[in-house]
């Protein structure tokens, strides 16, 4: 009984260490996902503001050109069903056969995954379709 008294410092110090990496691995873990979602959610953004580029009112290589960076940019951090949705819409716009409700469909499955990407760890369940995401002018 006497010798265990004797090592009781010595247990509670190494149960401290070994909670303190726990806790540190968690936390580190907890940050990568914060940044990780940081990045998807500005390079998602920057894709949502240039995807105008590709309609007739604004018909912009820059904005055209931003947008493609930014798919390839998605290779890095976006889903992989994201990226085929992206490619999906890219193909319909360089179709000269694809009709316009064809590529609204392709970018509304593009926005649609977005959001579902953004969504899937928070409680917020996304209802909507492709068909509801529109792009609207200025003019």
């Amino acid at each position: 009984m006497k010798v265990m008294i004797e090592y009781f410092p010595l247990l509670i110090t190494l149960i401290t260490v070994i909670a303190g990496f726990i806790t540190w691995g968690l936390n580190e873990k907890s940050k990568r996902i914060q940044e990780s979602y940081k990045r998807k959610e500005e390079r998602y953004a920057e894709l949502i503001k240039s995807i105008k580029g590709f309609y007739v009112n604004s018909d912009s290589p820059s904005l055209k050109g931003n947008f493609l960076q930014q798919v390839d940019l998605c290779w890095m951090y976006c889903p992989d069903d994201v990226v085929i949705k992206l490619y999906a819409f890219l193909e319909t716009v360089k179709k000269n056969s694809s009709t316009d409700v064809q590529k609204e469909t392709a970018l509304g499955e593009a926005m649609v995954s977005i959001r579902n990407d953004l969504l899937k760890d928070s409680k917020i369940k996304s209802n909507l379709t492709p068909d509801q995401f529109k792009i609207y002018s200025e003019k």
